[in-house]
């Protein structure tokens, strides 16, 4: 009985790796652009990666770990962000029956479009997000377009609106209010004894495109 279960075991392993193997993957890391909502101006951005990282690379803030450049670099999570950039499809990609877009990390909430045609939104920064985007493909170039919703806009009226109001521990002089509660985001963004308040956005895992025939074993779901 022991060999039948190990034999089994090694026939349905064989089966998953081979199933894994055969999907086509499109990787959407590496160089994007990124602007304020309303501006006309698109800047360079890296995915990974977030708002602040790509505002310094940019030139446009300074270290916000140092000194006290903190204070001045609290405006950014009270604005939206758009990231963008543009990828190929070819027919062995869009000529099977399962074409996912994957973004394993978008902090926190954002609309997914493609070619303006909205595909998916996210709210979620501790999960891996997939939006079936065959029928949004055909072959040849595409934009993808992800705008980052503030914080703020999100989830004021949400603390507004409680029956009671919760407030921050004063660790942090500019953490009034304890607004992270209403987000599935990392609490340190807003601020702790040990590190400076940066409410930040941004595709902080790998983005990419996967497809394949018929069906595959991923974790525990088949898909």
């Amino acid at each position: 009985m022991k060999n039948f279960l190990c034999i089994a075991m090694f026939i349905f392993c064989s089966i998953v790796t081979i199933s894994a193997e055969e999907a086509l993957c499109i990787d959407l890391c590496g160089q994007w652009e990124f602007r304020q909502c309303g501006s006309t101006e698109w800047k360079a951005a890296t995915v990974p990666g977030c708002v602040h990282t790509d505002l310094m690379a940019a030139g446009v803030i300074e270290d916000p770990f140092y000194g006290r450049n903190e204070k001045s670099l609290q405006w950014i999570g009270e604005k939206d962000w758009e990231y963008r950039r543009t990828f190929r499809i070819e027919d062995k990609e869009r000529l099977v029956s399962n074409v996912y877009m994957v973004l394993e990390g978008v902090d926190t909430y954002a609309e997914i479009s493609i070619n303006g045609l909205p595909v998916g939104t996210a709210d979620n920064m501790f999960r891996t997000w997939r939006f079936d985007v065959r029928d949004a493909l055909k072959e040849g170039e595409y934009e993808i377009l992800i705008r980052f919703e503030s914080v703020f806009r999100h989830d004021m009226p949400k603390y507004l609106d409680a029956p009671y109001r919760l407030m921050a521990w004063p660790n942090n002089d500019q953490s009034d209010i304890w607004l992270s509660l209403y987000a599935r985001t990392a609490g340190y963004h807003y601020g702790w004894d040990w590190g400076p308040r940066l409410i930040t956005c941004g595709l902080h895992k790998p983005v990419y495109i996967e497809a394949w025939d018929d069906w595959r074993y991923v974790g525990a779901q088949i898909i």
